[in-house]
């Protein structure tokens, strides 16, 4: 990022997260409900599983 500063450029505004990770985790065009979908098959198999059963 330096060598565009050093070459007469801007750097990109922001830090690294919100350049690079914000846009891969919550592309343009995503919505509550694709959100909320994806979330629950992210966590639901976990939810459900006999190690998290026990604990409850």
């Amino acid at each position: 990022m330096w060598y565009h500063v050093l070459a007469g450029e801007g750097a990109y505004p922001g830090g690294f997260i919100e350049h690079y990770l914000i846009a891969l985790i919550y592309p343009d065009g995503m919505t509550r409900a694709m959100a909320l979908i994806l979330g629950v098959i992210a966590l639901g198999p976990n939810l459900l599983s006999p190690q998290c059963v026990d604990r409850v």
